[in-house]
């Protein structure tokens, strides 16, 4: 009986915890070409706070879906050090000349 009824309180906080993730504040799809003529691969999302780094492959930046309230910070630096490249959060494709890692900031 004990067993049951902690094995019932375990899958209903499973289930009101796996309900409220939280949602990511940038979708966007990575492209090879600057203009993301190339169409990008696949969508990715990312949060507030962690530097993400950028590959030798990575030169265009399509945002697809984002929090208002952020933009993305890019740096020359691979670990988001020196000053910012560019800030953008508009729905379309952005050069990513210059930049080797990025930020979501809110």
């Amino acid at each position: 009986m004990l067993i049951s009824n902690i094995f019932t309180t375990v899958l209903t906080a499973c289930a009101v915890l796996g309900s409220t993730a939280a949602a990511a504040d940038f979708k966007v799809k990575k492209s090879a070409k600057s203009n993301c003529s190339d169409g990008g691969g696949p969508t990715r999302e990312y949060n507030r706070g962690a530097c993400n780094p950028l590959y030798s492959t990575d030169h265009g930046m399509r945002v697809l879906e984002h929090n208002t309230a952020c933009k993305i910070r890019c740096y020359p630096g691979g670990n988001c050090d020196g000053g910012v490249k560019r800030a953008f959060s508009s729905h379309q494709c952005h050069s990513l000349q210059g930049c080797w890692s990025f930020r979501v900031e809110c």
